[in-house]
């Protein structure tokens, strides 16, 4: 995930690693994350939350997530 939002911001040249651009956030059911007052892992599907304040960042975010999805499901059925 660090590779995803260093490259949307290079492409972009806003990338400064001491301010984040874009946020990656695995959330639902197996991520570990725990939310709310109880502190439970939310029922939801696993899914992964992508948001930016640059709408093209966001844009270049998501297209980068989507290839790394692909390759993931190409190597699977590979294997």
């Amino acid at each position: 995930m660090k590779k995803i939002i260093e490259k949307s911001s290079l492409k972009l040249k806003l990338y400064d690693p001491k301010q984040e651009v874009v946020k990656l956030r695995l959330r639902g059911q197996g991520s570990g994350y725990r939310e709310g007052l109880e502190k439970q892992e939310s029922m939801e599907p696993l899914h992964l939350c992508v948001s930016s304040r640059y709408y093209d960042i966001y844009e270049i975010a998501c297209q980068e997530v989507d290839n790394l999805l692909r390759q993931i499901y190409q190597d699977y059925a590979q294997f």
